[in-house]
């Protein structure tokens, strides 16, 4: 029987050989922004570990820690068997590093969750370890596998961590909403949609900074840690406009947003099926996205994408102050004679009667819609024509939204930050009008849409058949991707599956 001496420190190597186990688990969770919900959501759209490998693990823990505690003589047995533990670990370790774009980030407040995973998974492991005695008899029972411990100690750590996390995350975000309240003379506007949202808030800080000082959430933060830490650190006594990006998962997000920052002006990019397997569905997102227009400031205006079907259902529910942008000429501001090419795109803007040519670096279908709701936006806020065209001429693309990068002769269209359908469409028909050359797309198709994800996948292949000239796949889409794409005629030589992004640029040098 294994001594008691010897139970200790087998269960703390137990505890540490459960990390790398669980380190995609972790990832998720921190991807979810260490909310449970979301990371069920996650394992679920990404697949469980393969079943043999935890099979493997399990009968070899159970094997190697029965008889390393029951065992008596034969215990040497059972630690040989034990080793088949961390072999397990070894394995799934390498699998992460291969099989993830994505790697963990060792954040503070992670590092503070992974002491609290290692102090109750450790304890639970001793715990599991212990030889059977009158006082413990139920403990040892449990001690199948680490892979009970594992996922207590996991549950433990997120308990104890929200708690200390979530109240001091709540009282840095209580600081930026007191700050935003306080600041009467500054100018509050919230951007949101399922697509764009970025784009347009560089955009739009662009053409308010010919006039005014303009702060904007950095990056693509659009939580409200995001949107707390830009106020906390980069608000300045002389700034007048605060522009924030705000983003939702869920119905009551955007509420909260809007506590925060009390916006007066809301700007609309567009209502899709983004994040509609965390919605629930099309009507929850327009309802979750509603909630900017519903909790706008005392005397604010909402500005609407008329291009975009559930912004016009959106403008025509909304009772206060409107505005509406698009191509059709019953818009507050419209845009026509659209030309693109790879030095950008060009379009006439009609704003209050008056006609100015745009020509801005941005490349897309959807840039004429919204540098013409910015433009609109701007000049609500005294913003001249003129200005707006200084401002769209000087624009920069953003990294991985429709980015144009060369290598050598060949033009790299960078869009892989885009993740819905609007938006894969609008790039594959800017590819689409590149002439003369081959045309060539690397996917991982679209996620996060719940139950239309397949059928999305299904049609972006096909409209990828018709627009490309070779694809190359690659992740749970593929087989979707692929089914939509030969439904519509794709040869077989055109199409490339790959297991890992590495692998497509070998095929690309092979196309090309």
């Amino acid at each position: 029987m294994l001594p008691y001496y010897l139970s200790i420190p087998l269960g703390l190597v137990t505890a540490a050989l459960c990390y790398p186990f669980l380190m995609r688990y972790f990832l998720y969770y921190q991807l979810s922004a260490y909310r449970l919900k979301e990371l069920k959501t996650a394992v679920s759209r990404r697949g469980s570990l393969d079943p043999a490998r935890a099979a493997l693990l399990s009968v070899a823990c159970f094997v190697g820690m029965f008889i390393c505690t029951y065992g008596g003589k034969a215990g040497s047995w059972g630690v040989f068997s034990y080793l088949l533990f961390p072999a397990s670990a070894a394995l799934e370790y390498g699998l992460y590093k291969k099989g993830n774009k994505v790697k963990l980030k060792y954040t503070a407040r992670f590092k503070r969750l992974l002491a609290l995973f290692f102090l109750f998974t450790g304890l639970f492991c001793v715990l599991l370890a212990l030889p059977a005695s009158a006082a413990l008899p139920a403990v040892s029972l449990l001690g199948l596998s680490p892979l009970t411990a594992a996922p207590l100690g996991f549950l433990a750590a997120h308990g104890i961590s929200s708690l200390f996390e979530n109240a001091r995350n709540q009282a840095f975000i209580d600081r930026a909403a007191a700050t935003l309240k306080d600041r009467k003379d500054v100018l509050k506007i919230g951007i949101t949609g399922s697509a764009g949202k970025t784009t347009a808030k560089n955009v739009l800080t662009a053409m308010l900074s010919q006039k005014y000082r303009v702060t904007a959430t950095e990056g693509n933060y659009n939580t409200p840690m995001g949107i707390a830490l830009t106020v906390n650190n980069r608000l300045k006594r002389e700034d007048r406009v605060f522009v924030a990006e705000m983003g939702a998962r869920y119905i009551g997000d955007i509420y909260d947003l809007c506590r925060i920052v009390r916006p007066c002006y809301g700007f609309y990019t567009n209502i899709g099926l983004q994040h509609a397997e965390t919605f629930g569905g099309a009507a929850a997102v327009r309802e979750a996205k509603y909630e900017l227009a519903q909790n706008l400031m005392p005397g604010g205006a909402a500005f609407f994408n008329g291009d975009n079907k559930g912004c016009r259902e959106l403008y025509q529910r909304f009772q206060g102050k409107k505005y509406r942008y698009g191509k059709d000429p019953d818009n507050d501001a419209r845009y026509k004679n659209v030309a693109m090419s790879e030095q950008g795109t060009a379009f006439d803007l009609i704003l209050a009667g008056q006609a100015v040519r745009i020509q801005t670096p941005l490349l897309g279908e959807f840039i004429p819609a919204t540098v013409t709701g910015c433009a609109l936006l701007a000049h609500t806020l005294g913003i001249s024509a003129e200005q707006i065209k200084r401002a769209a001429a000087a624009l920069k693309p953003i990294a991985h939204r429709l980015q144009l990068l060369y290598n050598g002769t060949d033009v790299i269209i960078d869009d892989a930050y885009n993740g819905n359908a609007e938006g894969a469409s609008a790039a594959l028909r800017v590819l689409g009008g590149f002439s003369g050359r081959i045309k060539v797309i690397v996917t991982p198709g679209l996620v996060e849409l719940g139950a239309a994800q397949r059928a999305a996948n299904r049609s972006l292949g096909r409209e990828i058949a018709g627009r490309c000239d070779h694809m190359i796949v690659l992740g749970p889409n593929a087989d979707d991707l692929i089914a939509g794409a030969k439904s519509a005629g794709c040869q077989e030589a055109r199409i490339h599956l790959v297991k890992r992004v590495e692998e497509a640029g070998a095929v690309l040098a092979a196309i090309s």
